[in-house]
């Protein structure tokens, strides 16, 4: 299975690991699948409708893409970095409404092949410096500080991302990249891998 593809049929689960600020619960739409049972087991919770707030710990991962897992506390302003989609808004959201938002938006960026032309935008996690947003030029090079010119027509987001990780770890300890398209021609074709989600 290639990289594109593995990205696509993989399963995003989201598990909620310390719930301090989910109190607001719907009691609508309810099943087995997605209920949780309290440790009393006297009380079932439609996992879809738990909102996130800030306090709360969450875990997410992407079956068979261990470098996407990330657990994180959101924090107060509600906003967590997630790799290639950014800053997300997270408070205010439902466990589904995340999950959902997070698979979709992996499934745009594992999609699109880049190609001259095209406007990339690259952010490294917590070094601003690093930012860099340009035209992909017709030999196919892309500009990034410290590392020079990258080739990337040809390549999804995602690997540019790591072509990018791979060539700032001589400069910076463990880089988390993200690119997005900001200016491309065409559609593209958006497709959401299928996705679970656990709460304990």
């Amino acid at each position: 299975m290639g990289y594109t593809q593995g990205i696509m049929m993989a399963v995003l689960m989201l598990l909620l690991v310390g719930a301090a600020g989910c109190t607001s619960v719907r009691e609508d739409g309810q099943s087995s699948e997605d209920t949780l049972v309290s440790a009393g087991g006297q009380q079932n919770v439609d996992v879809r409708t738990i909102y996130l707030s800030a306090g709360d710990e969450i875990r997410i991962w992407v079956y068979g893409r261990p470098e996407l897992l990330r657990q994180v506390v959101i924090p107060p302003d509600g906003r967590m970095f997630y790799p290639f989609l950014g800053d997300v808004d997270v408070a205010g959201r439902t466990v589904a409404d995340l999950r959902e938002m997070i698979a979709k938006g992996l499934a745009e960026e594992a999609s699109r092949v880049l190609s001259s032309g095209d406007t990339l935008s690259i952010q490294v996690f917590r070094r601003p410096g690093l930012q860099s947003e340009a035209i992909i030029t017709q030999d196919g090079l892309f500009p990034v500080p410290l590392i020079g010119s990258v080739q990337v027509v040809g390549l999804t987001p995602f690997q540019v991302s790591e072509r990018i990780a791979e060539a700032l770890q001589r400069y910076v300890r463990d880089p988390q990249v993200m690119t997005r398209v900001t200016g491309f021609g065409g559609s593209l074709p958006v497709s959401s891998p299928q996705v679970g989600i656990d709460l304990i």
